[in-house]
């Protein structure tokens, strides 16, 4: 490339600073190549003909290092070393196959004050590059910091979940004196989700995590519904035929529809009240689903380092806690919940989306339990 390309020769005639260029060696570095480690002593500027270089503090690839700069060709590196004799401040790969020419200062004519411009020339890029430099570190640093809040924060929310959890569980004994005196056992079920809720709401409304951490995004609803409902039907339909071999193997009278089965406590359930506790159940989907998934995604922003397997960890902790907030409707309803939830948490990891999956949420559970029935 032209001399007069390099930042270093600013200010130079193009013929003499040509003539300059053309006198220094020059070598050929291959990829993943190391020109000069961090630290090591150096008194020479190297400069870029052609291809790239990864500038790193710290060993190159490794997770503690930064990649601070990408240099490219008319650019050059060691001037600090070559100003002060200091050891070099950072690591230098090649990231392409790079041609380098290596210059001292003493190379440079010191007639015509040609040294004098190289050095000022060097002296303006080192600051240039400092700052540069700091700016990334500091970023890097900023984004560290902000990652720690978010898990500290993510925290203290399990930290709640799981205090919730466990009022509930002391509460069981009343739970089960006064059930027999509730229409439906449903009505116990809205009281502590809208519990569990309110503890949600009220740590989002106090954290710094963002509402997309918990993928709550309402961009592109209509899809999003679409998915819920493709991601229920295979499920509905399998549930009937379950339903469906119970009663052929049954030895109690049984029907493959039982809408009122969730209302049995009632000795005269209205089709009125039917309706009203179906459709309050779906509307209290979307709130399961709410607690669900923000605990699922809480799990999954600590999962530090990320891996493979993590996101199973993340499903099976959040849907132990929505499998347990259905014990007082009894043990096999609970497992169940927790059979459900399983899949309503593989959904939400792969869907991304916790519209979809209150909509599938909704539409199974309404299926399932006021239009079909779940035997006792």
């Amino acid at each position: 490339m032209p001399a007069t390309d390099f930042e270093l020769f600013r200010n130079l005639a193009p013929g003499v600073s040509a003539e300059l260029l053309r006198q220094l060696p020059s070598h050929t570095y291959e990829p993943g190549e190391i020109l000069i480690r961090e630290n090591q002593v150096n008194n020479r500027v190297f400069l870029i003909e052609d291809g790239s270089l990864a500038v790193w503090k710290g060993e190159p690839n490794t997770p503690g290092a930064v990649q601070v700069a990408t240099l490219g060709a008319g650019q050059c590196f060691g001037e600090m070393s070559a100003l002060n004799s200091a050891p070099a401040s950072a690591t230098i790969v090649a990231a392409t196959r790079t041609l380098v020419r290596e210059m001292g200062l003493e190379d440079v004519p010191s007639q015509g004050q040609l040294r004098e411009v190289v050095t000022l020339n060097l002296a303006q890029m080192l600051v240039g590059r400092l700052t540069a430099a700091t700016s990334t570190l500091r970023e890097k640093h900023e984004g560290e910091m902000n990652a720690m809040r978010v898990v500290a924060q993510a925290s203290a929310f399990l930290t709640r979940i799981l205090t919730a959890l466990s009022f509930y569980m002391f509460s069981m004994p009343l739970i089960f004196i006064i059930k027999p005196l509730l229409p439906s056992d449903s009505l116990i079920s809205f009281f502590f989700i809208l519990a569990f809720l309110w503890v949600v709401l009220d740590f989002m409304k106090r954290s710094e995590i963002r509402e997309e951490y918990f993928h709550l995004s309402l961009r592109g609803w209509p899809r999003q519904v679409l998915m819920g409902v493709v991601w229920a039907l295979p499920f509905m339909v399998l549930f009937l035929y379950g339903k469906m071999w119970m009663v052929h193997t049954a030895t109690e009278k049984m029907n493959v529809f039982e809408p009122m089965r969730a209302l049995t406590a009632n000795s005269d359930p209205s089709p009125w009240l039917w309706v009203v506790f179906a459709v309050a159940y779906a509307v209290l989907s979307f709130a399961q689903e709410f607690i669900r998934c923000a605990v699922q995604a809480t799990l999954e922003m600590i999962a530090i380092p990320a891996t493979t397997t993590s996101h199973w960890k993340s499903i099976l902790v959040s849907d132990v806690v929505f499998a347990s907030i259905h014990m007082h409707l009894g043990g096999s309803f609970a497992f169940l919940a927790f059979v459900a939830g399983l899949v309503f948490g593989y959904q939400f990891w792969r869907a991304k989306s916790y519209l979809t999956v209150a909509v599938s949420h909704a539409l199974f559970g309404v299926w399932a339990i006021f239009i079909i029935g779940i035997p006792h």
